[in-house]
């Protein structure tokens, strides 16, 4: 009443300074609230929102006893929780041979059924049965289980393997309860392998189907009966396309918000903004060597000559955009080859043993009566940035009187060569899981199909380390006889080791947590999904 009197007898002039002063007080009130509540609490991740991710190829087994293609073990790493998460406890004894795992109290699955010990067990069998071809049945071989108590199991090694923690890394219990009927034959007839019970931090919601049976959507939910962090993101939807040129349409129209991919040649196909994260993983990619097709790839001068002829950092800037690192060899053991870090020129190395330059301008030595030439054929997947990784040591080493002719091979024709070892040299990638175990992919029982020694390297001295660091449970002695290993094997040459490429997680800039890691496996994307997030909100400091 008082306030109406004092406007009323102000002139207009004094009530429109009066109100101008008024707004600037509620103003400068608000703004100093406003400033006071951003100094006194800081921005966290807030929960909500839904995530699409753009997949090229479609689920088949969504159920990690099967899981083998992309699709299936990325949708498998959200839907199921590996044992060190369900686990309390993982022990090994002094031997390495006997190892005892406790799950945590009050674990159930997504459908709300009790998870118990009978569940690992069943899984551990399930895996070794040969009728139900798990991608997984030669890790778990000679492994004897025994149930201790409803949380606890004790599995007993045929020998001690100091990456036994690996393996359980990558074991991602299923239910009991719903596959215990079903014959090991039978399991890729289940339902259940695109609508799984799971155990992750998602749940499955739905999926939508065409009639022709492709798969169009896949989408998950949070599991409220997970063990671990809730992830902030509510919904995790896939989106599957039959080719690329499709996906990356999807993201550049923001249709879908993120998609992963080895071949760095694909950021040059995206006028969207776009964040990167890379994630590194633990394999490489060379040049094996069939050293029977070729009788100058016998030669252990002109093996060290290629080697000292690539430029792997090169390799590295121009095809990878810098997402990766070089390689000189398996592991990481050793520091880089003195012929490499000297620059040692392939031209001194090659005319030292009597490779000449011929009137062709090709590098060619008389052997056993026959005049060999320095050329050969380089096989490569038809993958853009291998194809091009393949040119571009054609030329490094056409500079050297060596030539080279690449042959690009599709998914099939690429299949029946490795399986039949019928090229001359291949550009091919290892990826080694764990990374210090090398038998699967150089030890001279795998030199042929199904095995991965794809140089067909026979040495009795690398057999005899790849044994001793399989067996040896101490850390510093096993990084001892790794690093002679990788001695042994940059020394004798059967691979032309170039670079290690990133996997690249690339998505919207609206997309935040996620950080880039060493993974085994492009799904190891999902290993920290708990931390991704969409939406902010204050939290007091």
């Amino acid at each position: 009443m008082i306030v109406k009197r004092i406007i009323a007898a102000l002139t207009r002039t004094e009530r429109g300074l009066f109100v101008a002063a008024l707004t600037v007080a509620i103003a400068s009130t608000a703004a100093l609230g406003v400033f006071a509540f951003l100094r006194l609490t800081v921005s966290v991740p807030g929960r909500g929102g839904s995530f699409t991710e753009g997949v090229v190829g479609q689920p088949t087994y969504v159920n990690p006893i099967l899981a083998d293609g992309p699709a299936d073990k990325a949708l498998a790493r959200l839907l199921f929780a590996n044992v060190p998460l369900l686990a309390d406890k993982i022990a090994p004894d002094e031997t390495g041979r006997v190892w005892r795992i406790r799950l945590k109290e009050n674990l159930r699955w997504s459908d709300g059924r009790k998870m118990t010990s009978d569940d690992l067990l069943f899984t551990i069998a399930a895996i070794q049965d040969p009728d139900t071809a798990s991608p997984l049945f030669s890790s778990w071989q000679g492994i004897a289980g025994q149930r201790l108590s409803e949380l606890e199991v004790q599995l007993t090694l045929a020998g001690p393997y100091p990456f036994f923690r690996q393996t359980l890394e990558e074991l991602f219990p299923v239910p009991k309860h719903i596959f215990a009927d079903t014959p090991g034959k039978n399991w890729r007839l289940s339902d259940y392998n695109l609508t799984p019970i799971g155990s992750g931090p998602y749940a499955f919601a739905s999926y939508e189907r065409r009639s022709d049976g492709f798969i169009e959507t896949y989408t998950l939910g949070r599991n409220s009966y997970h063990a671990g962090d809730d992830p902030f993101i509510d919904t995790m939807v896939f989106r599957f396309f039959t080719k690329e040129d499709d996906l990356l349409r999807a993201f550049n129209g923001g249709r879908i918000d993120g998609f992963g991919k080895l071949d760095p040649t694909v950021l040059t196909k995206l006028p969207r903004t776009y964040d990167v994260a890379p994630f590194s993983l633990s394999g490489y990619y060379a040049v094996f060597l069939n050293q029977g097709e070729h009788p100058a790839l016998k030669d252990g001068v002109v093996r060290r000559a290629l080697s000292a002829a690539i430029k792997r950092d090169e390799l590295v800037t121009r095809i990878l955009g810098g997402y990766g690192r070089p390689v000189l060899g398996p592991t990481e053991a050793l520091p880089a080859d003195p012929a490499v870090a000297t620059n040692e020129s392939s031209d001194m190395i090659l005319e030292s043993a009597g490779w000449t330059v011929g009137q062709d301008g090709i590098r060619e030595k008389r052997i056993t009566d026959q005049t060999v030439r320095l050329a050969f054929e380089l096989v490569v997947p038809n993958v853009p940035f291998l194809v091009q990784t393949a040119n571009e040591l054609a030329r490094m080493w056409r500079a050297f009187g060596i030539a080279v002719t690449v042959k690009a091979l599709g998914t099939d024709d690429i299949t029946t060569t490795l399986k039949n070892r019928q090229y001359q040299a291949i550009l091919f990638g290892n990826f080694l899981d764990p990374a210090e175990d090398l038998y699967p992919f150089w030890h001279s029982d795998e030199r042929f199909s199904p095995g991965l020694n794809l140089s067909l390297w026979n040495s009795a001295r690398g057999d005899d380390l790849m044994e001793q660091v399989r067996r040896e449970m101490n850390d510093e002695k096993r990084r001892a006889l790794l690093a002679d290993l990788e001695s042994v094997i940059r020394k004798d040459l059967p691979a032309l080791f170039l670079f290690a490429p990133d996997y690249l997680y690339i998505t919207s800039r609206g997309v935040q947590g996620i950080q880039g890691a060493r993974v085994a496996d492009p799904s190891g994307r999902f290993t920290h999904i708990a931390r991704w997030y969409l939406h902010t909100t204050r939290a007091l400091k």
